[in-house]
């Protein structure tokens, strides 16, 4: 989060700063940025995603012991699929490559306590 910080940023914790913690509830308020606040808290339940009235959807998030008044966080659909699924976060996602592989079969054989995947090869679809 360091490297997101800028001069005239104002920091927000709920935890003191001789004992950090990955689930420590930091908010940073960007005034001379519109839209670019930086929030890093602990979540649980997230909701079945619906459309919002631009018809884009979005994921409502609980956000767990947050101590600053957020209680749920509203996330993009789009930037869930960016970060999860993208093999390149800094290309968009039309120009992202395929993670699958259509003409590619794989055989799964029982090898001790799991299974052993090998790729057989070409796979022609009569079409």
């Amino acid at each position: 989060m360091a490297a997101n910080l800028q001069v005239g940023d104002e920091i927000f914790s709920s935890a003191c700063l001789h004992e950090p913690a990955a689930a420590t509830e930091i908010y940073i308020r960007k005034p001379s940025l519109r839209g670019a606040d930086i929030y890093n808290a602990k979540i649980s339940y997230a909701a079945l995603p619906k459309p919002d009235r631009r018809s884009e959807l979005f994921v409502r998030v609980q956000v767990v012991e947050g101590h600053s008044g957020i209680e749920a966080i509203h996330l993009p659909c789009a930037a869930i699929r960016d970060y999860f699924f993208a093999a390149n976060r800094r290309a968009p996602w039309q120009s992202q490559t395929s993670v699958y592989y259509p003409d590619v079969a794989l055989r799964l054989r029982p090898s001790g306590r799991g299974y052993k995947a090998t790729i057989c090869g070409l796979v022609s679809v009569p079409g």
